[in-house]
């Protein structure tokens, strides 16, 4: 690990529970981890991260400085952008529009997309936090 990939590191850690929301308004509609569907009955879910809902043309933004590393579509998912923070990566999907490339380099709360919305037309960004390829529970990272 070089220098600055420590440094980074470093200060992202110092900001767990104080990082800004990925969204200027917002709550927390699905949580981390392996919870029951909330309609199927017995259906199983796994969020690696948190369902954010928000209002319609919200703006996505970084929760950390950091390096843009991929800009991707996936089905189901919209647009979707990853952030390296050092040994940390944040994860913005479910966006109708994207406004940073990979390799750009994004200051805390800059602007990276629109949040979409999900198969039932809510607005809804997926956020993830991974350390070392482990995945985190983001609400533990924001502020409250």
């Amino acid at each position: 690990m070089t220098p600055e990939v420590a440094a980074l590191s470093s200060n992202f850690e110092a900001n767990r529970g104080k990082l800004p929301w990925p969204v200027e308004k917002g709550f927390i509609s699905e949580g981390f981890g392996r919870h029951q569907h909330p309609v199927a009955e017995k259906v199983t879910v796994e969020n690696y991260g948190v369902d954010i809902r928000t209002s319609p043309g919200s703006t996505a933004r970084a929760v950390f400085e950091g390096t843009v590393t991929k800009v991707f579509f996936v089905d189901g998912l919209s647009w979707n952008v990853l952030i390296n923070h050092g040994r940390y990566y944040t994860l913005y999907s479910r966006l109708t529009n994207v406004s940073v490339k990979k390799d750009q380099q994004v200051r805390t709360k800059q602007s990276i997309g629109t949040v979409g919305a999900d198969e039932q037309g809510e607005t809804v960004m997926n956020f993830q936090i991974w350390k070392d390829g482990n995945k985190m529970d983001p609400a533990g990272w924001i502020a409250r």
